[in-house]
């Protein structure tokens, strides 16, 4: 800026300040000051317009020394001590946070530690939040299904947001009852699986077993695929597929109260030949995706999907999983649920009391609640009540008899078919219920191999007898590997769960071609030294 231009700007900002200031609203009581002459400029408006004027000459005198000809893309708005790097949008930040938000806005507070490649991110402090890389995703994807939309909740009863909400509440309504012919699977299946936690934890996800199971049908053939479908209860692949995607719209919600979704997924081996997926795709939502198993990127791509479908919640249960290079296919299936109480437990009636566990009395945190009404069932060898979460969701406590141990209950036909149908086939009374529930984080991680079995399921994971030839085939596979991991936790606010079951399969490689090769006539032979030298060639026409 030329030095004569400097009091030109003087006098500009100024009138402008001036200006603005006549024409700013008037607080009441109160008129704004305005100098009679506007013309003239007060020595102490000359004073503060010359410190303006010094400031934009060392701003501009420092831009053109240290950046000359710079132009910045993107606004960035920052407080002292952070390392921003924002080429394509907004950042605003909290001192001592160090973020990389190249394609979207990001707002944290401190402590955080967030990785957020393509999108908006608005956290707590303290939290760590996983956001998986869905461009290494998409590197293998072969084929992903099309969630359905749900309109968000509101609180706002008469608005038309929410009667949009309980639209599609009720649409989700119309696949209820689809699994329950599923009872003989899941009381069979629960008892296998959780009869023997005697001293330990144990927890299991009957809805996420039966999706796997169903897909592993979906893809195999002959008695292989029978056994499947009589142990899930159906007549035909055709009656799964319509059974299978009706229990996953009814299990669905995601509308900013309640989050419930299944998710599934198949990862192939590069190597193999394999079928039509779209009826995966179509009835199961199931994601398909190609790579190389002996790949770290392929493993790393199978980890980041994993961890997204359980919204980081698994964390702990599953960490880097890996592929082998001999698998030819894994099929994973997952469930994520996340749910608020519909009323909370006061934090204040939180205390300390005595949990008497199979290994000896513990101190641990109890919830308490007095209720008004409530409803109260009791059985030959258990009672239970329940609380409702958002959305129709409820959680049952089920507390076996003086004792009852759990594998008894376990053994129970009254108290499976109640576990997997709640609220029906027992005594049921309404009165108070006072609600005393220790808070818990449990999680278990599982091979379900000889559980699954156990129901009647055996041909899969025989080397010798399993069918997928129509989807491979140029195979022989068989499945190695079915483990189940699970965690669930409650608190005052809310109830959280994940699962996840992954079948991997091995041994479908091509069978070499058979060739007979019989040196009966004349042959020439070659034997090389250890780096491929020919140290002799023969002919030989007279072997004796």
């Amino acid at each position: 800026m030329k030095g004569e231009n400097i009091f030109e700007a003087m006098s500009f900002i100024d009138v402008e300040l001036i200006e603005k200031a006549d024409k700013a609203p008037k607080k009441a009581g109160k008129k704004p000051h305005i100098p009679k002459k506007r013309h003239k400029i007060t020595w102490i408006s000359s004073v503060a317009a010359a410190m303006v004027a010094l400031i934009l000459c060392s701003v501009i005198l420092l831009n053109n020394v240290i950046s000359p000809g710079s132009s910045l893309i993107g606004d960035t708005t920052t407080a002292s001590g952070n390392g921003i790097h924002a080429p394509n949008g907004d950042t605003t930040t909290s001192p001592g946070n160090d973020i990389h938000a190249p394609n979207g806005d990001t707002t944290t507070s401190p402590g955080n530690d967030i990785h957020v490649p393509n999108g908006d991110t608005t956290t707590s402090p303290g939290n760590d939040i996983y956001v998986p890389n869905d461009n290494l995703l998409l590197t293998y994807s072969v084929a992903s299904p099309s969630y359905p939309i749900m309109a968000k909740y509101t609180s706002d009863y008469n608005s038309d947001e929410y009667d949009e909400w309980r639209k599609a509440l009720w649409k989700q309504r119309e696949y209820y009852g689809a699994g329950r012919n599923l009872a003989g699977f899941f009381n069979s299946s629960t008892k296998s699986i959780l009869g023997d936690a005697t001293t330990e934890n144990a927890v299991y996800s009957p809805v996420n077993v039966y999706m796997t199971l169903a897909m592993l049908a979906e893809i195999s053939s002959g008695e292989t695929r029978q056994q499947i479908l009589d142990t899930l209860g159906a007549e035909s692949i055709e009656e799964l597929r319509i059974q299978a995607n009706s229990v996953w719209n009814a299990c669905y919600r995601d509308d900013g109260q309640t989050t419930s979704r299944l998710a599934s997924s198949l990862w192939l081996n590069e190597n193999i030949r394999y079928g039509d997926c779209t009826a995966l795709t179509q009835n199961y939502y199931a994601s398909v995706f190609h790579g190389d198993m002996g790949s770290d990127e392929y493993s790393k791509a199978y980890t980041e999907w994993l961890k997204k479908e359980t919204g980081g919640y698994l964390n702990g249960v599953i960490d880097d999983e890996k592929f082998d290079s001999s698998t030819i296919m894994v099929l994973v299936s997952t469930l994520y649920f996340q749910a608020s109480w519909n009323t909370e437990f006061n934090k204040e009636l939180t205390k300390k009391s005595v949990f008497h566990s199979p290994t000896g009395d513990i101190q641990c945190d109890f919830m308490n609640e007095k209720n008004g009404l409530g409803t109260y069932y009791y059985g030959e060898m258990f009672s239970a009540t329940y609380k409702h979460l958002g959305n129709d969701g409820m959680m049952y406590f089920i507390l076996p008899d003086e004792n009852i141990s759990i594998s008894e209950l376990l053994s129970n036909d009254e108290a499976l078919a109640f576990i997997n149908n709640p609220g029906t086939g027992v005594n049921v009374a309404t009165c108070q219920v006072n609600l005393s529930l220790p808070k818990f984080d449990i999680s278990m991680k599982k091979d379900i191999i000889s559980d699954i079995k156990a129901l009647g399921i055996t041909e899969c994971f025989d080397d010798k007898n399993a069918n997928f030839s129509e989807f491979f085939p140029d195979n022989s596979p068989y499945v190695t590997k079915m483990e189940h991991g699970v965690r669930v936790s409650v608190d005052e606010k809310s109830c959280s769960g994940a699962a996840y079951v992954r079948l991997d399969m091995w041994g479908g490689y091509p069978p070499p071609e058979v060739v007979d090769f019989t040196l009966d006539r004349p042959f020439i032979f070659v034997i090389t030294s250890p780096d491929g030298l020919p140290l002799f060639v023969g002919v030989v026409n007279q072997p004796v």
